[in-house]
């Protein structure tokens, strides 16, 4: 997490050029979960670190197998977690220029955000295009919002009280 994204753009062209992944969908799904991982990590062992060891014996000594547990106990718990953390990764994601500019410039794989930027030119821009561009961008995030923001809200402040 320490490490800039600015710093390994470089390597990981020259390494995804060498397997043919740039602008191609599986080499920019690859990057982005590359990019991702460590913070989906740290969040993710914050909100499963809070939640009692009790309840996990508790399960044991009831007779439910591992899987069991995952399923019934660990993962409702841990659902806003999940939700905040999913809605900071979609947003994150979706809003990057850098990935998409670099590695995914074809017509066919340029994502939308990076294709606003085609609006403009060097010397001329168009603003209302750029505007509508803009907002078209945004209303996916912003129905994804809207629609899961009890479990963002809720993920966001569930160690707040503890």
């Amino acid at each position: 997490m320490s490490i800039s994204p600015l710093i390994v753009m470089i390597p990981l062209f020259a390494q995804l050029s060498e397997v043919d992944l740039i602008n191609t969908y599986l080499g920019g799904i690859v990057l982005y979960v590359g990019l991702r991982l460590a913070f989906t990590v740290y969040v993710l062992e914050g909100i499963f670190r809070e939640l009692p060891d009790e309840l996990f014996d508790t399960a044991r000594l009831d007779g439910a197998k591992e899987l069991r547990i995952f399923l019934r106990i660990l993962l409702p718990l841990a659902l806003p977690g999940l939700a905040a953390v999913s809605i900071l990764n979609l947003l994150e994601v979706w809003n990057d220029l850098l990935v998409g500019l670099l590695f995914l410039s074809s017509p066919d794989t340029i994502p939308i955000t990076a294709n606003v930027v085609a609006f403009q030119g060097k010397f001329s821009a168009d603003p209302q295009r750029v505007f509508a561009g803009l907002l078209i961008a945004a209303l996916p995030m912003l129905l994804a919002y809207l629609g899961l923001r009890r479990y963002f809200i809720r993920g966001m402040i569930s160690g707040a009280f503890k």
